[in-house]
């Protein structure tokens, strides 16, 4: 996907009309009153169109994550595996937003690393067994993740 400029225009009694390059349109309804923003289409779009990254690796792979949940589901156990969060230059990346991976098979060698320069606070995840989760939270003021 494309990196899509947002250009909001006023609220009409319909909902919030975004206007994006090409002459698409997306229509965002307030809920109760609230108001509804999405400053990052790709993450509007990532919210619609697919929930989650479903990664089948073998031992010694690298894998990068795009979406907020993920599942590492290996034929079996591995021995070791990298796990990249986003980058912050990924059109999907929130302030806030949380990552999840949970794992189906044992991982016996984790690493958790980022590939933009952000850092993560505290001891990352360095194995992962059967069953088992990690969440990080992305903070824009520190450009760094937290475990949460």
């Amino acid at each position: 996907m494309s990196e899509t400029t947002y250009v909001p225009t006023p609220q009409t009694p319909a909902g919030i009309v975004a206007s994006l390059n090409g002459g698409a349109y997306v229509y965002l309804t307030p809920i109760n009153g609230a108001v509804v923003q999405y400053n990052n289409v790709g993450a509007l779009v990532a919210t619609v169109g697919k929930a989650y990254d479903y990664f089948t690796p073998l031992t010694g792979a690298t894998i990068t994550l795009v979406y907020s949940n993920s599942v590492v589901n290996p034929a079996g156990t591995i021995a070791a595996l990298t796990i990249n969060l986003p980058a912050i230059t990924s059109s999907t990346l929130q302030a806030g937003q949380k990552v999840s991976v949970s794992f189906s098979h044992v991982v016996t060698a984790l690493t958790v690393a980022t590939t933009d320069g952000s850092s993560i606070i505290g001891t990352a995840v360095t194995s992962a067994a059967v069953g088992t989760h990690f969440s990080y939270m992305y903070d824009s003021n520190s450009n760094a993740w937290y475990p949460v």
